[in-house]
């Protein structure tokens, strides 16, 4: 017992796997479907199958000769909740959806829209006849998974939704205050602090002053008089903020 399990830890070797069937060959069908049944169990223990897995199943399946009947039947019995668990528990697509109801992806159409169709009946029957709320989900779940694959056949596949972007992490910059009349007449910005903003006013003063001893139109010499005026008022007003 020792030496066959430490060669079970170390993993069945194909000439072990056919010589394991060879010795259950000569058994009755019904222990034959008993060992088959026994494979399944141990394959699908850890909740997951593999392509791999697949394969060595369908190998026991013929070394010991079980009908293609019975071996649908535990497939369906033993398999069939692992892959509607995989799909009904997270976003699966592609391909997965294919492989979960059996259907090779290549093909052709008119065979999927069959199989599509076998596989829309048989969970639609299901879902009437069991009670199990869980489970009439999950079988709701696979109606609208061969709905999807049908929808897509016979129109192509759906665009994926453009994921929205992440909200900003950085903090609108505040608003400063609004400028007055006569900070725009003068062209004053208001952020500044009040001896920045006599200091321009100086500057402005001397600029205007200077445009005003030129010889201007009558309606430039009125602008500047009126720029004058502004700055002899925001002065005043600066003045208070000191």
């Amino acid at each position: 017992m020792d030496q066959e399990l430490e060669i079970s830890i170390r993993g069945v070797s194909e000439d072990r796997l056919h010589q394991a069937c060879q010795l259950h060959s000569h058994l009755p069908d019904h222990f034959k479907g008993m060992t088959m049944q026994l494979a399944f169990k141990v394959v699908t223990a850890d909740g997951r199958v593999d392509d791999r897995e697949m394969a060595c199943l369908r190998k026991v399946a013929d070394l010991l000769s079980i009908s293609d009947e019975t071996f649908r039947r535990l497939e369906s019995q033993h398999l069939e909740p692992i892959r509607i668990k995989e799909l009904t528990s997270s976003d699966n697509g592609g391909d997965n959806r294919w492989k979960a109801l059996d259907i090779d992806p290549s093909w052709p159409k008119e065979r999927k829209l069959a199989k599509l169709n076998d596989e829309f009946q048989k969970y639609n029957a299901r879902m009437s006849n069991v009670s199990d709320q869980q489970k009439r989900m999950e079988c709701k779940r696979m109606l609208e998974i061969i709905a999807e694959l049908r929808d897509e056949l016979q129109h192509g596949p759906k665009p994926k939704p453009v994921p929205k972007p992440a909200p900003s992490t950085t903090e609108p910059k505040p608003k400063g205050p609004p400028a007055s009349r006569d900070e725009v007449l003068v062209g004053i910005d208001p952020c500044l602090s009040p001896s920045e903003k006599l200091k321009l006013l100086d500057k402005e003063d001397a600029r205007w002053k200077a445009r005003q001893e030129l010889q201007i139109a009558p309606a430039a010499k009125a602008k500047c008089d009126a720029a004058l005026t502004a700055i002899g008022r925001l002065r005043n007003l600066y003045r208070t903020q000191l």
